[in-house]
């Protein structure tokens, strides 16, 4: 049959040109001659490292292409990252936030957002009060929960 090349490792196999092709990988050669399975056992992972890495891989672009954009927005985002771009916002402008207040817990719902040079502060209620997201675990909190749990400690204190 002569030389022909390898469906499955691209390499021109010099036999009668069989890949037995085992878990995937070409076995008609040696293995220092098969450019495929020499990067799969110079990688030195498991068979099960491999499928583990493919289901992750695989749930993160799941979630990604559900935003929009998949890969392409990934990189936007951490490109944006590196050129000091990108802020993660704790809350957004609709969202409830909570504090305690003289004993008790108050509920204020975030009706904007502003970025200042250095810092950001979310404004509730449409009044000037505001707390940066450092506050968030101080005295302020995401949930009535953390705001309960905070309001408690001050009380045992």
């Amino acid at each position: 049959m002569g030389d022909v090349n390898c469906l499955r490792c691209k390499y021109r196999h010099t036999d009668n040109g069989n890949c037995t092709a085992v878990g995937g990988f070409c076995t008609a050669v040696p293995a220092a001659h098969c450019p495929l399975l020499r990067e799969y056992l110079d990688a030195e992972l498991t068979p099960e490292e491999v499928l583990s890495m493919k289901f992750e891989w695989c749930t993160m672009m799941d979630a990604l292409n559900s935003i929009g954009g998949g890969y392409t927005r990934l990189r936007e985002l951490a490109k944006a990252d590196i050129d000091g771009r990108l802020v993660v916002l704790p809350c957004k402008v609709g969202d409830t936030v909570y504090f305690a207040l003289l004993g008790r817990i108050i509920e204020k719902q975030v009706f904007s957002i502003v970025s200042f040079s250095n810092s950001i502060r979310i404004y509730c209620d449409g009044t000037s009060e505001y707390f940066r997201p450092e506050d968030i675990g101080e005295t302020f909190f995401l949930t009535r929960e953390e705001a309960e749990k905070a309001l408690e400690g001050k009380r045992n204190a």
